[in-house]
């Protein structure tokens, strides 16, 4: 039985300075990662499944592989992104980008990695979501083990002898895995009892005859920063906070915006910035991407700053106002919900209309126009309606094509003269703060407005002067399946009490 143990030391001496290419890296262009990389980087960057059509190769120069040696065994890298990758560059890329099958690829890398290079293991960096890395080792039991991002999330499972590690977001964790060779059914049966025991996991691959033992371990006080880095961080983020840690506004309850839930539900957040942005800009509808939402946190009750609004809404993310049929409009809600139960950035959140799905349906079909209801009445189909949303979607990004695709009946207010978002929710709070001109007709009223779509008062303010706003979540988006679930839970719990007293 042999082991190949890979330390926090390793991680970032050998192993981990492979890295691969993820989402925004082609923000401005190939030509111009390229150049970051050539002048920036010490890593060995991997790509393996998208190819650049000019060169027919990995873009900016990357590799399509790469094979290390590490305590003896030869191991070769993959890296793999979903298709959905190319729909997430925020500019556009004049160069194009052919997507290749994950599976496809897999296979194929697999067979060269361990026949013709005779590699003792393989292992796939992925920037895939959970569902698709588990369809991805059903399909490619090749693979050896998966090390996987994209979901913001610590995650350990073995799926058909194919071991998947997520070690979590933000520097906030990280994974030390020793891997066993050659263990035999009887050797592994002591090491699976232990399994969950101080806080290790073991699972074993039965066919390949490995053992994974894999420690989770939280970046805390135990371990000393670069004193180099560290300097650098106090300095700016000192100034930062100083510039921005200023009050604007005032929550009197939690609001919910961490991605396992504002991905696939509702949330108090998702619908106070989606009502801001529909009140400021007048129109029937707001609509954005719960990818907008970055901070990945719960912000606690009490005072709304700057630099909170910053952390939550860090991309230079632009408003523009359109016109569209209730039938592209409808269509827009399909994709937003096309990826449940995936926490995935397209998932809507929305202002001025509420609508119920039915995930068990099949992708772009699980909404009925008739369930579809705005503050008018029942959507219609061939009315036109005024919609405020990033810019980003309405050049066809996460999925939203039917706006690159001729949805769009008129522009109102373009890209080129809209606002960042970050800047509306600012002069929205300003709007509730103590500084705010009461006096004015045409505000009075938009105050009045705002303070009932709030749930606020003149008479509940801060000592500041900030009115107080309570968000809450209204059933504007329903899941038909999880309304069913609950059914069927009070149903078994009114059983279980009628046989208690019978």
């Amino acid at each position: 039985m042999k082991q190949v143990h890979f330390t926090k030391e390793s991680r970032w001496q050998k192993f981990l300075m492979l890295s691969m290419l993820m989402y925004h890296a082609l923000d401005f262009g190939v030509k111009k990662l390229e150049d970051l990389i050539s002048k920036t980087s010490r890593s060995q960057w991997i790509i393996s499944n998208l190819i650049d059509e000019a060169t027919n190769k990995p873009p900016g120069g990357v590799q399509e592989y790469a094979i290390v040696q590490h305590q003896g065994k030869k191991v070769g890298v993959i890296g793999l992104a979903e298709k959905e990758f190319i729909d997430q560059f925020t500019t556009l890329v004049t160069e194009k980008i052919v997507y290749i099958d994950c599976a496809e690829k897999s296979r194929d890398l697999c067979r060269i990695l361990k026949e013709e290079h005779q590699c003792d293991l393989v292992i796939a960096l992925t920037h895939l979501r959970i569902p698709n890395e588990r369809i991805l080792a059903q399909t490619v039991p090749e693979l050896d083990l998966l090390l996987g991002g994209h979901d913001h999330l610590y995650h350990i499972e073995m799926v058909a002898d194919v071991f998947f590690l997520k070690s979590g977001t933000d520097f906030e964790d990280f994974s030390d895995l020793v891997i066993r060779f050659d263990v035999s059914e009887e050797d592994a049966k002591k090491y699976l009892e232990l399994d969950n025991v101080n806080s290790k996991r073991y699972l074993y691959s039965k066919t390949k005859k490995l053992l994974f033992e894999c420690e989770r371990v939280t970046i805390d006080e135990r371990f000393a920063a670069d004193n180099y880095i560290h300097d650098h961080v106090i300095k700016y983020s000192q100034k930062f906070n100083e510039d921005l840690n200023v009050p604007c506004g005032y929550t009197e309850v939690n609001l919910e915006g961490r991605f396992q839930c504002i991905r696939v539900e509702e949330t108090n957040l998702s619908n106070l910035l989606a009502d801001i942005i529909r009140t400021e800009y007048d129109v029937d509808f707001s609509l954005f991407n719960c990818g907008t939402y970055r901070s990945n946190s719960v912000l606690e009750k009490g005072y709304i700053t700057h630099k909170m609004i910053m952390d939550l809404l860090p991309m230079a993310d632009k408003v523009v106002v359109v016109k569209m049929l209730g039938s592209t409009f409808k269509q827009a809600l399909e994709n937003g919900v096309s990826a449940f139960p995936k926490f995935d950035g397209r998932f809507p959140s929305i202002s001025g209309c509420r609508f119920s799905f039915d995930p068990t349906k099949e992708p772009l079909h699980r909404i009925n126009l008739e369930d579809v209801e705005t503050e008018s009445g029942p959507l219609d189909s061939t009315k036109e309606y005024k919609v405020a949303m990033k810019g980003f979607l309405a050049s066809g990004k996460d999925g939203y094509i039917m706006f690159r695709d001729g949805g769009i009946t008129q522009f109102l207010i373009e890209d080129e003269n809209a606002v960042l978002i970050q800047d509306v929710m600012y002069q929205f709070f300003e709007s509730f703060g103590p500084d705010n001109d009461k006096n004015h007709v045409i505000k009075d009223r938009i105050r009045a407005e705002r303070l009932k779509l709030f749930n606020a008062s003149e008479d509940n303010v801060t000592k500041e002067g900030f009115i107080k706003i309570h968000p809450v979540c209204d059933e504007r988006i329903v899941n038909l399946q999880q309304i069913q679930q609950n059914l069927e839970e009070v149903g078994k719990i009114q059983e279980e009490n009628q046989e208690k007293f019978q």
